[in-house]
């Protein structure tokens, strides 16, 4: 079942870039550290149907916009890998024509495991 709290890497093209998705009850958030994406999902049988408004919320203008604009709206469809855990998706933009959206969104476990070479518990390496 669609739902929960996401990495996505996606590209648009040969441009690939990374943020974070929460899916729940038809809606979607997220974004990375210039762009908020808010959407909604349907579940249509085995597929997944969504459409995303992305937009700038940072105004360094040095981070530049895969969607060519500052204000883009996605329209994706796509799934569940075998193991139902991952889902790809593929799609277009409104400010792109021509251009090929994909993305693989993978869930945020509740516990992590450590980064490796991190400091654990009470300082221990």
């Amino acid at each position: 079942m669609f739902g929960g709290f996401y990495t996505v890497r996606f590209q648009i093209d040969d441009a690939v870039g990374r943020s974070v998705m929460y899916a729940r009850d038809g809606k979607m958030l997220g974004g990375n550290s210039a762009f908020a994406h808010l959407g909604t999902y349907e579940e249509v049988g085995d597929e997944i149907v969504t459409e995303i408004r992305t937009f700038r919320h940072n105004p360094d203008l040095t981070q530049r916009p895969m969607a060519g604009e500052d204000d883009a709206t996605l329209i994706a469809r796509g799934g569940a890998d075998a193991d139902g855990k991952l889902y790809r998706f593929v799609g277009s933009l409104n400010t792109m024509p021509g251009a090929v959206f994909r993305s693989l969104m993978t869930p945020i476990e509740e516990q992590p495991l450590p980064i490796a070479g991190g400091v654990g518990e009470g300082g221990a390496v």
